[in-house]
């Protein structure tokens, strides 16, 4: 074994030697972690082995322990390494660039030439990279291509890029779409890969930098609790007019730092439902104004910069719901009708009386006004008029309260999980809940008590669903990772289109049964709503196609069973019809739009556009009134798009759901959602020319 000094192989100390130095410069933290101390790098010195093994000694058990645990943590490096690079494509040639490309349909590609790499800055983008593949898994591909080396220069050069020290560029469908110009970390590349598309999220915008973005209700609450007065702008990403309004609402909060916050919150994020519940918000953006820690008013001022500016010089519009500056009186202060019951009465008031219906809440607070039972206090007034009109039309029939917080034992035993809850008795025993909110609603009723229908059945629970795949995010990817092809609708089972679906998906699930590729899988977004958010379901039913668990399409086709068979099958293709239906078919009162018309007619003139599908019944019913306001204008062109046909279209015009109404005056984009008759139409048509003139 060549030369040996003092009883050890020279050769054996060189190799340790040189694999301490390599690993110490390396990754000498990471073998510290993974090392006990006996195996610490300094066990392994020359001058360590000299001691330890003296002239004449044979090289022992002790040694050869120690020369395995070292090429154990050299074989648990490459591994780590290895699984890292896992996560992220190399590309290494001109034919793994084209395939990349022609496979996947949402691809980030880091760009780098290590020789201009002067500051180190390379590795840690790498590093950033590989965090947002992680991330982003099944959802979107990240790429590397070392344009420093070989054949791969001269794909760079081709390309006409020339990367100081790197580049991101994002590829869609297999063609180039835009640089990255985002953050470089990797939750902004990450977020950037769930939506390429869509604008950037509003906390990273630097114009918007004196706006303080609240992520949960965590946020929300330390904020109002801050002392200073806030105006909370709470908005949904794809809104129109929320992204309208966000440039005003920042400049405002640019001129009022230090003296008022104002602040956003995005309402789609996962976990903050309850606040749009608790504050009733049911649109976007809706501004709350809270000072001294409590809500005070609804915003209701011009959505400009001066505007609320102005607003906020002297918030004084009334709440838009109950008094929540103020406490509420106790039911025990107020003289009703309505009984006021506790655990000891409970069971024996019940039984005097033939018909009860009981409202079981929680009292209102306005200090913990987060929490509180807004709604409970709304529908207080409701229930004391509905019990006043019961006893002066002589109706058979009692309404009483109990405070479901204080009285646990009847709230236990009626399974009370929310507030408020209605439990109705008869004879004596319970009968079932009811959910009302309104006095006509509660008088009628009482008037006529019939047990409401049960709660639609979740798919998984109904027998015709048997070919359907049932999924939860416990068993989602695992399951669609599997399959070439599956179509998957996300639902809710109260939804009407929902129910219209439903026998058309299944009986394609039937058809296709056979087919081990394909599977049709379904989503109650109702219970899974974590993995509803994370596909970003806006809107029921939703369909989405994937391959192997990415690239994903929005189905926007006719809910029948051969177009889900058609669709899946070929893998998401929709074919493009050149003008409407028969069934939507306008005469040439409308203009009929495509990708190819659409920017060319809306930026000459006034348009009024309607965004439909063909299976949407309210666009059906609209039909007649959007026609008749169209022969009637003398304002501009009345037009149509196919949302079934042109989907990219519609996507880039933000149209979440049918129909949608767009007015634009020389290419200027005014939101419409008001009523939907034909003299609506006009006069709004009407008003949006004027206003555009008159700003001009």
């Amino acid at each position: 074994m060549g030369n040996e000094k003092e009883g050890i192989p020279m050769d054996l100390l060189s190799y340790i030697d040189k694999a301490v130095e390599i690993l110490q410069i390396g990754h000498a933290r990471s073998l510290n972690v993974l090392l006990p101390e006996p195996y610490l790098f300094t066990a392994f010195s020359r001058s360590s082995l000299r001691r330890k093994y003296k002239s004449g000694t044979r090289i022992n058990m002790d040694l050869i322990i120690r020369l395995f645990s070292l090429l154990l943590v050299i074989l648990l490096l490459l591994l780590n390494v290895a699984s890292e690079r896992s996560y992220t494509v190399t590309i290494n040639d001109q034919k793994d660039y084209k395939k990349l490309l022609r496979v996947h349909k949402n691809v980030l590609i880091l760009f780098s030439n290590s020789s201009m790499d002067k500051n180190n800055q390379l590795k840690k983008v790498i590093k950033t990279t590989v965090e947002a593949a992680k991330q982003a898994m099944g959802q979107g591909t990240v790429a590397q291509i070392n344009c420093n080396s070989g054949e791969l220069r001269k794909l760079c050069k081709k390309l006409k890029i020339t990367p100081k020290p790197y580049i991101l560029k994002h590829y869609r469908n297999g063609e180039f779409h835009k640089d990255y110009d985002r953050r470089m970390i990797a939750k902004s590349m990450y977020r950037f890969l769930l939506d390429p598309t869509g604008d950037i999220p509003w906390d990273e915008d630097p114009t918007a930098v004196n706006v303080v973005h609240l992520d949960d209700s965590n946020a929300l609450r330390k904020i109002i609790s801050g002392g200073k007065p806030v105006l909370i702008m709470f908005y949904a990403p794809w809104c129109g007019f929320c992204k309208r309004l966000k440039p005003e609402f920042s400049a405002a909060a640019d001129q009022l730092k230090g003296k008022i916050v104002l602040a956003g919150m995005d309402l789609t994020h996962r976990g903050n439902e309850i606040i749009a519940k608790q504050f009733n918000i049911d649109g976007y953006p809706t501004l709350e104004y809270f000072e001294g820690g409590m809500h005070k008013f609804r915003y209701k001022g011009q959505n400009s910069k001066s505007g609320i500016i102005e607003w906020l010089k002297n918030p004084m519009e009334q709440a838009t719901f109950p008094s929540l500056e103020e406490e509420e009186i106790s039911w025990t202060d107020t003289t009703t009708e309505v009984v006021l019951l506790n655990d000891d009465i409970f069971d024996e008031f019940i039984v005097q009386y033939r018909s009860v219906l009981v409202l079981l809440y929680a009292p209102f607070f306005p200090k913990f006004c987060i929490f509180g039972c807004s709604h409970c206090k709304m529908v207080k007034p409701e229930f004391i008029r509905a019990a006043e009109r019961l006893k002066t039309d002589g109706i058979d029939g009692v309404l009483a309260a109990i405070d479901a917080t204080t009285n646990k034992k009847i709230a236990e035993r009626y399974k009370v999980e929310g507030y408020p809850t209605f439990a109705y008795f008869k004879n004596g025993k319970f009968a079932w809940k009811i959910n009302e909110r309104k006095e006509d609603s509660f008088y009628n009723f009482m008037k006529n008590p019939v047990e409401p229908p049960p709660p639609e059945l979740s798919w998984s629970k109904q027998s015709d669903g048997a070919h359907v795949l049932h999924l939860t995010a416990e068993n989602f990817k695992a399951e669609v990772r599997k399959k070439k092809h599956a179509l998957i609708i996300f639902y809710a089972p109260w939804c009407g289109y929902c129910k219209r679906a439903k026998p058309k998906f299944f009986e394609a699930s039937k058809v296709l049964a056979a087919d081990a590729r394909i599977v049709l899988g379904a989503v109650d977004c109702t219970v899974e709503r974590s993995l509803c958010q994370e596909y970003k379901i806006q809107g029921f039913p939703t369909i989405i196609y994937l391959s192997y668990g990415k690239n994903r399409i929005d189905y926007t086709g006719e809910h029948e069973t051969t177009s889900f068979i058609t669709f899946v099958e070929s893998g998401g293709q929709i074919s493009k019809p050149q003008s409407p239906i028969p069934e939507f078919d306008f005469g040439n009162v409308v203009t009929v739009l495509d990708e190819n018309s659409f920017d060319r007619i809306i930026n000459n003139g006034n348009v009024f556009v309607m965004f439909f599908s063909p299976w949407c019944g309210h666009c059906k019913a609209i039909k007649p009134a959007f026609h008749e306001a169209a022969e009637q204008s003398h304002f501009g062109k009345f037009a149509v798009v196919d949302c079934t046909a042109w989907n990219d279209l519609c996507e880039r015009q933000s149209v979440k759901g049918y129909p949608t109404f767009q007015i634009f005056v020389n290419g200027v984009q005014h939101d419409y959602s008001g009523n939907r008759t034909s003299s609506d139409f006009t006069t709004a048509f009407m008003k949006v020319v004027a206003s555009s003139k008159i700003d001009l």
